[in-house]
């Protein structure tokens, strides 16, 4: 505890506070919002002559050097806001609010284009707004083409930091088909921050935060949003977005549909060398459908330009969600012929879900407020029938049920407040968790269980960050406590009951460079396994395979380096990470019949990943291409076969957009990527190609967008790897359905959106239930 208090005592005094000829302060609107770009203009007093101007950052700060210590009349204006006057002298001022100005925000016809990419700290920012990532289509379709970013359908990772937190104006997104419903000419910005500080869970590697365009009119409106998509199932979704908005009052409801299927082929090789050599050959075919229905609801009342306050009730479920998969095997024993078997699958799942967030969001004078508190229960239910028929064996019939209830509260508080040139951002975080797992297996091929993990967590956060001249540096830290009780059958197990006491610094570092921008950071984070990884349950896949979790898995602690740089239309990154008690997927023997292959997790004392990536978005004309070069190489070695193999082979991927301007209101994109064989965990994946094409059109004066896309044209596809065991090989060939042709279609009445500013409390554990 001394030494936390000494951390925090040099945080918020050890650094250098403002100089005397210098004017610092922030640019809101009266949501909160900072506002970029805004016109910053010092005039004398006397006479109102101009002093000196400068604008505003992306984050609302700005900052007037050489400055005497005389007072002078500070002028903020922004396009849609009223002009504010401010008398004030060198410092601090503090935040300065904008009003919006009804009559220029009908009148203002932006006709300038932002620059496309900046950096921002350790953090890079991608305008969209007027650029033709506003004409992808959808949020979905923007995410996919952001520098660093790969894949789709709201399953998204960072170029070398696993996957993000998704931000919409603040508020994390636990639905990421809400992607898919946000439209891209309402997206105005993408930031993407690869080393996120000391505010963020430790468990967060990269976050990524989308802000909207600024919201326009008053009254009632609505969106409505619907598609269809053809690959080996018919599928579509609809959805409806309705609004009120009077004065300070914000009233929304939005109820979403979808039924989704998915189809795959897939051809398996299974070695498995223990004291008989046995061979497996299978071929698989699935299909999965589902009904989603997702339903929400709130208000946001501003009450002044200092104070808003907002709560959300959301509702999801999944009511019919249905795999059937076939399957056929040839066995070989030591190369004689064994067995040939055919299994009929049969899962069903129902699951549902509550949450409840609201928030305070305010400051009183310099004191930034941000408050928010969550609760959220959900159930999933599933059932497994499995028919198998054996020409030379007995037939099985295997059935099984599964239940995880799952219920969480949290409350998370966030204050920041000027400290001479700089700003300090401190706060503190609860959650408590509790989750309960029961699976019954009534022919006994696996063990019952019947386990209840409850988990609570306290941390406390400190982060500076200052300018000092051109260099803006920031430091801090986080301090967490977690306490973990694993109870099977209602009695505590003490092996797999721990608490944990963990400090975590990060310091990140930024300077431009002539007209490059350059920023190098560092954290330390943790990855805590999930509540699936630390199950003791098995699930049944067939009579030679298993899958299941770790109980006694320990959270691993994750050292990162991250460089990018920046110059006009080029970015670069390189990320350096060592990994200590690695939680990693494995295959082993079942201990209790080593011919049988256990799929799992377990604990590596280190592994270490090098990840480097290289963006090139020039333009020319009606073309806009961007090319993204990367590479990912791990340094990991483990027991294979008997022997130590090293799984160091580098992954390179290449991927190159084209956007095409038409015209006004049609634009166009072409997509090829490419990545390599190379090794992940303990995989060697195999090259996976593809071409997406898109065509975008909007009508009556942009009210309404029609969207055609076709995805993986030549299905080349593939999601193929070979797997490396203790004493076994599996080889897959596998093909997902990924070539599909996709309409899509929204008009907008009257559209406004909602103000809701609620950020959420304990985030990533809701990703762990």
């Amino acid at each position: 505890m001394k030494t936390i208090k000494l951390l925090l005592a040099l945080l918020l005094t050890g650094i250098t506070t403002a100089q005397a000829q210098t004017i610092i302060g922030k640019l809101i609107d009266e949501n909160h919002v900072p506002l970029e770009y805004a016109n910053i203009i010092l005039l004398s007093p006397t006479d109102s002559s101009f002093v000196q101007g400068t604008i505003t950052n992306t984050d609302g700060d700005f900052i007037l050097d050489k400055v005497n210590g005389k007072a002078y009349i500070l002028k903020a204006s922004s396009v849609g806001y009223k002009t504010i006057y401010k008398n004030c002298q060198s410092g601090n001022i503090g935040t300065l609010t904008l009003k919006s100005d009804a009559i220029l925000l009908q009148e203002a016809v932006v006709t300038a284009r932002r620059p496309t990419y900046k950096m921002k700290g350790n953090a890079l920012v991608t305008h969209v707004s007027n650029s033709l990532l506003s004409t992808a289509g959808t949020a979905n379709d923007v995410l996919a083409h952001i520098p660093f970013v790969q894949g789709d359908n709201g399953q998204f990772t960072v170029f070398g930091k696993g996957t993000p937190l998704i931000y919409l104006n603040g508020r994390q997104l636990r639905d990421l088909s809400e992607l898919e419903r946000l439209s891209s000419k309402d997206v105005q910005s993408v930031e993407v921050i690869t080393n996120p500080g000391a505010e963020y869970d430790v468990t967060v590697k990269s976050v990524i935060k989308i802000k909207t365009v600024k919201p326009k009119g008053e009254g009632f409106s609505t969106n409505i949003h619907a598609g269809i998509i053809q690959d080996h199932n018919f599928n579509h979704f609809e959805q409806l977005n309705m609004n009120y908005r009077h004065g300070g009052l914000d009233l929304f409801a939005n109820i979403y549909y979808s039924h989704m299927g998915n189809y795959q082929e897939q051809k398996d090789k299974h070695y498995i060398e223990v004291d008989t050599l046995w061979q497996h050959r299978s071929e698989m075919d699935m299909n999965a459908k589902s009904h989603y229905i997702n339903t929400e609801g709130g208000f946001n009342y501003m009450i002044n330009s200092d104070h808003s306050l907002g709560a959300r009730y959301t509702f999801n479920r999944s009511p019919k969600s249905k795999l059937k998969m076939t399957s056929d095997y040839e066995i070989i024993a030591d190369g004689s012929f064994y067995d040939k078997q055919h299994y009929d699958y049969d899962w069903n799942n129902n699951d549902f879900s509550h949450r409840i967030n609201a928030y305070y969001l305010g400051s009183l004078g310099k004191l930034g407020i941000d408050f928010n508190a969550d609760y959220y229960s959900g159930e999933t239910r599933q059932y497994q029938n499995v028919l198998e028929s054996s020409e030379e064996y007995e037939d099985r019939h295997v059935t099984a049920s599964n239940l995880n209830d799952n219920r969480l509260y949290a409350a998370k508080l966030v204050l920041t407040h000027p400290i001479g040139k700089g700003e300090v951002k401190a706060g503190a975080e609860y959650s408590h968790t509790r989750r309960l797992n029961r699976y019954e297996n009534p022919q006994n091929y696996l063990p019952e269980t019947d386990n209840e993990i409850k988990e609570d967590k306290l941390a406390g956060f400190a982060e500076f960050a200052i300018a000092l001249g051109k260099l803006q540096a920031s430091a801090g830290f986080r301090f967490e406590h977690v306490t973990s009780e694993y109870l099977d059958k209602g009695k505590r197990i003490e092996e797999q009951s721990r608490d944990y006491d963990n400090l975590f610094p990060n310091v990140s570092f930024a300077l431009p460079v002539g007209k490059t921008q350059l920023s190098f950071s560092y954290t330390a984070k943790t990855r805590r396994p999930s509540y699936n990884e630390l199950s003791s349950n098995l699930q049944y896949d067939d009579r030679f395979t298993y899958e299941g979790g770790n109980p006694n898995l320990k959270p691993e602690t994750i050292h990162d380096l991250t460089f990018m740089g920046n110059y006009q239309w080029i970015q670069l990154f390189v990320s350096y990470q060592q990994r200590r008690d690695a939680i990693e997927f494995v295959a082993e023997s079942y201990d209790k019949n080593p011919a049988i292959t256990l799929f799992t997790r377990k604990n590596f004392d280190k592994i270490e990943a090098l990840n480097t990536g290289l963006v090139l978005s020039p333009q020319f004309g009606m073309w806009e291409p961007s090319l993204s070069l990367q590479m990912q190489q791990q340094f990991f070695k483990n027991m294979t076969m008997g022997s130590l193999k090293h799984f160091n082979r580098p992954i390179f991927n290449g991927r190159l957009d084209n956007y095409f301007r038409f015209s006004k209101t049609c634009t166009g994109n072409l997509t090829l990527f490419y990545r390599s064989k190379g090794n992940r965990s303990i995989m060697l994946m195999k090259p996976n190609q593809g071409v997406n094409i898109s065509l975008n059109k909007t009508f009556m004066n942009d009210r309404m967008n029609v969207n055609l896309r076709v995805n993986d044209i030549f299905a080349s596809q593939r999601s193929s790897y070979i797997i490396y065991g203790d004493c076994m090989q599996f080889d897959k060939w596998n093909y997902s359905d990924t070539r599909n042709v996709r309409l899509t279609v929204s008009y907008k009445f009257n559209s406004t959106r909602s103000k809701y500013r609620g950020t959420g409390a304990a985030n990533e554990e809701l990703n762990r239930l």
